[in-house]
């Protein structure tokens, strides 16, 4: 009789049945009572995948995909995978997860957590390097991210460039570029921007427009943030302006801040200098005065391969500094490669009243400029 319990209780551990229950009668054979009952209560044993040293993601349709979690933010999952390259996935498509190596995850409550993380079941049960378990619902999961960051992780990089050339009745050389580098961690983020447009037309130069900007961001909260100082240069001669010198501050507001999905405006009071390129006689060749400035950043990823990204930026100042100016810029890019995109350019700039030159010309108010390139992302 305890034999035959003992085999019945070895089964059970091996199958992983969680809970075995049977009714035995006299002719069995096996020696027990008329209706007497055995029990047998077993941990269930989930199963592992065979990983060398990858990460499983398991979705709702059963597919599996095996590779290396790179982050999980704003609802959608990052993992790269040696067979399909670069994979997004929305979380909520996700049922399983079995990581190999330590990564952070970050809780509705904004608490960290490092360690080994398993998805079952709707629980994430994350297991510490001392072997502390954490267990949390998956819905309490904002983000994912390596364990061991590097400074180099906190840095982004986008250039673009291109090149139009035409020749027979018109001899044209269109230029454009523009440069994108960002600094940011959870509280602080740092931005460069530049960009410019320069055109030879029958050897005469018919566009010569640069724009470069500097500002430093600090968040007071998840969504609020200050901008304690920033930098703008703008030089258009062809709106009369030679040199145009910007230093302002201002509050900001983020809307959205994941990688795919970012949106953010701030505003505030700046210092704004022009010098022109030239004026009517007795006019003073430059304008000083306090300046209101509007800005607002948009970066989408429409899809894994497909990202918009938005940079405009409105300042109002007295009528005779040009009452409106600002510069808004669109951009579309494709990643044919992990480093080279392909790039579409939109540019509009904007001066409501530009100023008189000495032969008495009035610049247009507005320029637009359409370009497309090849572009480098890191």
């Amino acid at each position: 009789m305890n034999f035959a319990k003992a085999l019945l209780l070895a089964g059970a551990v091996l199958i992983g049945t969680p809970t075995v229950h049977a009714q035995w009668g006299e002719d069995m054979g096996l020696g027990f009572a008329s209706g007497e009952s055995l029990n047998v209560s077993v941990p269930t044993v989930r199963k592992r995948y065979s990983s060398d040293g990858q990460d499983w993601v398991t979705l709702v349709t059963g597919e599996k995909i095996m590779g290396k979690i790179i982050s999980m933010d704003g609802g959608t999952l990052i993992i790269s995978s040696k067979l399909l390259g670069t994979v997004s996935i929305s979380w909520d498509q996700v049922v399983e997860i079995q990581s190999e190596k330590p990564i952070v995850t970050k809780l509705e409550d904004k608490q960290t957590y490092e360690g080994t993380v398993q998805l079952n079941d709707k629980v994430v049960q994350i297991t510490a390097p001392d072997g502390q378990v954490k267990t949390v619902p998956k819905d309490e999961v904002v983000e994912l991210g390596s364990a061991h960051k590097s400074e180099l992780d906190n840095w982004s990089f986008s250039l673009g460039v291109g090149i139009d050339y035409e020749t027979g009745n018109t001899e044209e050389t269109e230029y454009s570029a523009f440069v994108d580098i960002k600094r940011e961690t959870e509280l602080t983020r740092f931005i460069i921007y530049y960009m410019g447009n320069y055109t030879i037309t029958n050897n005469e130069v018919t566009q010569n427009d640069q724009l470069v900007t500097s500002a430093f961001d600090y968040f007071l909260s998840e969504k609020f943030f200050v901008r304690p100082a920033f930098l703008q240069y703008y030089r258009n001669p062809f709106q009369n302006i030679d040199f145009q010198g910007t230093i302002g501050a201002g509050v900001g507001y983020q809307f959205f801040r994941t990688s795919k999905l970012g949106l953010n405006v701030v505003a505030g009071p700046a210092y704004q200098a022009t010098y022109y390129e030239t004026v009517p006689t007795g006019a003073s060749k430059s304008i000083h005065g306090i300046a209101a400035f509007v800005e607002a950043n948009l970066h989408y990823q429409i899809l894994s391969d497909l990202r918009l990204e938005s940079y405009n930026q409105l300042f109002i100042t007295n009528k005779n500094a040009g009452l409106v100016n600002g510069n808004f810029t669109t951009t579309l890019s494709y990643s044919m490669t992990n480093l080279l995109d392909l790039i579409w350019s939109l540019q509009w700039e904007y001066l409501a009243y530009p100023q008189v030159d000495s032969s008495g010309n009035t610049p247009k108010s507005t320029d637009i400029t359409l370009t497309m390139g090849i572009g480098i992302s890191y």
